[in-house]
Parts: C-alpha cells; structure tokens; sequence
C-alpha cells in the first residue's frame, strides 16, 4: 500500500502484545493448494512444468488443469486436465513428448500442446476454473521473454515460496520468485524443496532475520535458528563487503551455541541502548555497513544467507530498500539466500519499517522451527492512514500476516475507538475474509487502491487522538460506546495528528510503545 499519502507504518511486533493470542483457525505451514515449482524451456522441445503438493495431504487432481496463453492471448491457446493424486510432498511432471530422455524419464504425463510454450508465453494452473498459479500474464506479449527469464532458461521456484501466483493479469517478473538455471538444465526436475507443507517446516540453516541501518551508528544484524535443534555458532562467519567490493572488507567469526527458535544479534557498540539491550555481541567493524554494502553469513565457507549482492554497489541503497531503514524477514520465509552474487531485491523477503525502530530485535517469528508459534502466522496491523489530504477518501487499515498469505481471519473483529471518551465508535468482523496471496487484508474508503475487502463511509476513521485495535473476539461484542478493553486483544495502534498522549487508549499497547503522531 505504498502509493497512499501520509501513511505511517507500525513496527510488526513492537506493538504486538508480548501474550498475543494465537489463532486457531488459522493455517499451519502448509501450502494452500498447488503450484508450479519449476519451469524448463530449453533447446528444441526440451519443455516441461513441474507442479508441487505442499498442502499436508493428497490431493486429487481431477480438479485441476493447466493452460497455455500464447503470444499475448487473453484466452486459453491449450488446455490439458490433470488426473490422478498428487501425494503431500510429491510433484507432478508435464513434459513435450520429443523432449530429452532426462525430462521424460521423470515425467507423469506428454503432452505437446499445452506443453509446447516459447519464452514469452503464459502458463496457468487452474483448479475448478480459478486460477491457483501463473507464470507470466495473460493477454500481454512481453517480446522474447518475461522480465526475470523464460526463454532458453530453467527456472525454479525459490524455497520459501509456499503460495502461487493467483493475479494471472498482472505484471510478471519471473526474478521475484523464480532460481534460473542455464538451458537444458533437468536436475531439478521431478522433486521440489519447499520450506512448507509436505517438506517440513524447519528450516535447513541460519538465516538473518534483521538488519538495522539506522542514524549514526544504530547498526544491527539479527541470526535466526528455525532447524529444530540448537546450532554450535564455531563454524559461521558475518562478512562485510562494501561499495561493491568482491572480496570481504571484514569478517567476524561467531561462537558460542544458539537454541532453537532463538536469535543471536550483532550490534555495532555505539548502538542506540535499546539495540545494545539485547545485543549477543558488540561489533564495530562488520556492523559498520551503509545501505549499499552487502552482509553475508557463511557457514564453513559457503554462503547460506545474503542481503546484497557481492561485487555490485546499487548505489545509495538495495533495491527495495536497506539505507535508514528497519528490515524484518517475511514470516513465511524460512531458508537464507544462498546465492550471494545474484541480483537483490529487499522487497521480496523483508518487511521495511522507519529509521531507528528497534521494537522487533531480539526475537523473530516465523512459520519454520521453534520460534514460529507452531506454524500458525500472527495478523497484525500493519498500515494506517486517517488523515488524507482534503477530504478523507483515501482512509484505510491494512492488515498483514508476515507474508504467509491466504491466511482465514474467521473469528476476528476490527474495532475503532474514540478519544473523545475513550470508547468504540465502529467494529467489523472479519469472518469468511482471508489475507491475500501476500499477505495483506484491506479495510477502507470504496476510493482506495486497490478495493477494500471491507468498505468503510468517507471519513470514516477518525484523525486522533483515536485508536484501531484487532480482537479475537465478534464485533457484536463491541457496539458504539464499548470501553476499551485487553481482553482478547491482539494487536492495537493508537494514533493522533499533532494530539497529546492519550492515557487509556495507550493501556492497549505495551508499556512504554508509543502513540503515533500521523500529523508529522
């Protein structure tokens, strides 16, 4: 939702409260449904599409079919039904009947139409007509290729990807989601690894789960442990390399033993206090980077997470951010970025807060390993903007499930509160929603962009000293003039626009969080 004006962003977990309720009904990290885990257009008629079962359970795959969309077309060219069942954790193989005897060999089915697709071309996985994953997008011809590959490439579906593409219509960029291998590349084909469903939920190793590029030396990196057992730290290194250096500029060695679903931070030693608070180590020489250096952790020499690129200085900053901000990895991901010269976009993997916010280092939460709260994702609130330029249309909430996506929200209620009497002024119950394929669930004006799932009138959220508060509660529970209340409460923003603090809207938060000043 960055293209709304005036919006401020909570901190994820800083305003989450520290016994925040989980919700039953919620997925575990297990897939959806199905989804395209590779795609293989190599030399003559090398092609194939390997399908992925991550849900937790057998599916039948009668439901299903798979379409080709060729040069642009806004209808189907081809269309083959799949049949069968698809066991938890296994895949399903569609392969040109001429192809290379290595691709047939793992194939489940030959099929030279559909199966027949050239670099520029859409596939779409469709299960009762609706539309479950896409690879490119219907009814646009990009030229040769997509944006990110597809001719003469093999492109696999990254690790911590557990969701399809369910917008077929929208821009594709095969880099977002995709590993592209050389042409005539067939190792991968006929298995999938997945950090969800049928794979496990654990991750494989380490991965940073923080990084702090604040004012001055607010400099932080947060290592998360989501393998199920605790990790001795003796064989990693956290590498520096600046400017677009392709050769370390510093390196420290770790020890010690991290547990499982804990974190271990490094912070520079002239850290704000409230980094320093829960710093492992002090590190002035690696934990000294700028937005364009690259940190990589690397475990007896190889590379198991990267943020940045070595050998490539983007300039001030990553793509997708990484000068004066705040970067949290996306709940949903649970293994590192093991290719650390490859191009980088922090937006794919990491949830961006404002300069200096502090209020998640120390602990991560993730669907992979001890610290994931059993797999079952925490909704939050993410974004908030109550005061528009003029009159307020463009007012909304946005909810946020650290990148899982398609998560139920049954059982849970929006609640406005005034702070002109410290009471609720609106509620809405969230039954039969779901978060989108990213994770994201709009509340707001019928002119926001894109349209709410739940329309609100104009003004209708009021500009402060107020409050927007998620319950795991019914909104019958709470008719105008409700008093503010902790009970069941699972996440709270109180907000103002040039107000003073307001005392007992602040008892729905934390001890010390504050009231957000949207006025500026």
């Amino acid at each position: 939702m960055r293209q709304h004006k005036n919006v401020f962003y909570l901190a994820l977990l800083a305003f989450l409260l520290t016994a925040s309720l989980s919700i039953n009904s919620q997925v575990k990290a297990a897939t959806t449904d199905l989804f395209i885990s590779e795609y293989i257009e190599g030399s003559s008629f090398n092609k194939a599409i390997e399908i992925y079962n991550g849900t937790g359970s057998d599916v039948d795959l009668s439901a299903y079919s798979l379409e080709l969309y060729s040069n642009g077309a806004a209808t189907a060219s081809q269309t083959v039904a799949l049949s069968g069942t698809l066991a938890d954790g296994d895949v399903f193989v569609l392969a040109h009947a001429s192809a290379d005897p290595a691709i047939l060999a793992v194939a489940d089915l030959l099929n030279s139409s559909v199966i027949n697709f050239n670099g520029d071309d859409a596939v779409v996985l469709r299960k009762d007509g609706a539309v479950v994953d896409a690879f490119g997008q219907i009814g646009f011809d990009p030229g040769s290729e997509w944006t990110g590959g597809g001719q003469d490439d093999t492109l696999v579906r990254a690790e911590t990807v557990c969701a399809g593409d369910t917008n077929a219509d929208d821009a594709f960029d095969a880099s977002g989601e995709w590993v592209t291998f050389a042409i005539n590349t067939f190792d991968n084909l006929g298995s999938h690894t997945a950090a969800c469903g049928g794979g496990g939920n654990t991750a494989d190793d380490l991965f940073m789960s923080e990084y702090i590029e604040g004012s001055s030396f607010n400099k932080a990196i947060e290592i998360y442990n989501g393998t199920g057992g605790d990790v001795d730290l003796s064989a990693y290194t956290l590498e520096l390399y600046s400017n677009g250096s392709a050769t370390v500029s510093q390196f420290t060695t770790l020890s010690g033993t991290l547990a499982d679903g804990d974190v271990y931070v490094l912070a520079h030693a002239s850290a704000d206090a409230a980094i320093l608070a829960v710093a492992d180590v002090t590190n002035s020489s690696v934990i000294n980077f700028n937005g364009d250096d690259a940190v990589v952790l690397r475990k007896d020499g190889a590379v198991v997470d990267a943020f940045g690129q070595i050998g490539f200085d983007p300039g001030s900053e990553w793509t997708g951010g990484g000068q004066d901000d705040t970067l949290v990895r996306a709940e949903a991901v649970c293994a590192g970025d093991t290719i650390a010269d490859d191009a980088f976009d922090a937006s794919v993997e990491w949830v961006t807060f404002a300069i200096n916010t502090f209020g998640n280092l120390g602990s991560h939460t993730s669907v992979c390993g001890g610290g994931g709260g059993g797999g079952q994702p925490e909704v939050i609130i993410n974004e908030v903007d109550s005061d528009t330029d003029g009159t307020d249309v463009l007012e909304f909430v946005e909810l946020y499930d650290g990148g899982f996506g398609n998560t139920p929200l049954d059982g849970l209620a929006v609640v406005f509160f005034n702070g002109n009497g410290d009471t609720s002024y609106a509620a809405y119950d969230l039954d039969g929603f779901s978060t989108d394929a990213n994770g994201y669930f709009l509340l707001g004006n019928a002119d926001v962009v894109p349209t709410p799932s739940i329309v609100f009138a104009s003004n209708g959220l009021q500009n402060g000293a107020d409050a927007v508060a998620l319950y795991q509660d019914d909104a019958a529970n709470f008719p105008n003039g409700t008093a503010i209340t902790t009970t069941n409460l699972l996440d709270a923003l109180v907000y103002d626009t040039n107000d003073a603090d307001d005392a007992e809207l602040l008892t729905l938060l934390n001890a010390g969080q504050p009231q957000v000043n949207e006025g500026g």
